[in-house]
């Protein structure tokens, strides 16, 4: 009897130390845990929540508006430029005027271009001009315009004698391979109710 009753103390003694060092070992488990968990927060290391901010490109602007790029000077060549004159209409007086365009140098003089920049003139001054083509019969620049629209519709018989003049004078001063000017609609005879000239009539010729 008294065997059994100590053999019971005994047992009883130790399932309270090791419920004491079970318990202590669990709590030391939770703190490295926890402070496990604070390390990989605070310290450097890498996690699938941190955000890794690249170092700014050359040329970014930072946060507080400063360029981090280092300033270098760049030399930019000037373009080299000549005056190329022709004629526009004078949304006043309804006249030729000539006037100066600045292009650049090493520009090829085609008839297209002449006739590009006499339109670009021309919306200058509020007037739209579509030329239908541009092509070439031997010395001579044929200009064909559309039908139904500026110059041969539209427009009174002034303004459509001047938009023919600047055309044509500046092709004519500026193009030494062609002296003549012909005009067509579309590729058929050039017939307005103020004008009409056979197919291949010159409006304008160069004297040398």
């Amino acid at each position: 009897m008294n065997i059994r009753i100590r053999t019971g103390r005994v047992i009883l003694l130790l399932l309270c130390v090791l419920s004491l060092v079970s318990g202590c070992m669990g709590r030391d488990d939770s703190e490295q845990s926890t402070n496990g968990t604070i390390g990989m927060q605070s310290g450097t290391a890498v996690t699938e929540n941190s955000i890794t901010q690249l170092p700014p490109e050359p040329g970014s602007v930072s946060e507080d508006g400063s360029d981090d790029s280092s300033s270098e000077d760049v030399s930019v060549e000037p373009v080299q430029v000549r005056i190329l004159q022709i004629y526009t209409m004078n949304a006043s007086t309804l006249e030729p005027e000539a006037v100066s365009v600045l292009i650049p140098q090493d520009t090829e003089l085609t008839p297209e271009f002449i006739v590009d920049t006499v339109i670009a003139t021309l919306e200058d001054q509020g007037y739209t001009i579509e030329v239908e083509s541009v092509t070439t019969q031997e010395d001579a620049v044929v200009v064909s315009f559309y039908k139904n629209q500026a110059p041969s519709s539209g427009f009174g018989s002034s303004a459509e004698s001047a938009v023919l003049d600047v055309f044509a004078q500046s092709l004519v001063d500026n193009l030494e391979d062609y002296r003549k000017v012909i005009y067509r609609l579309e590729g058929d005879a050039y017939s307005s109710g103020h004008f009409e000239f056979g197919l291949d009539q010159v409006y304008l010729e160069r004297a040398n």
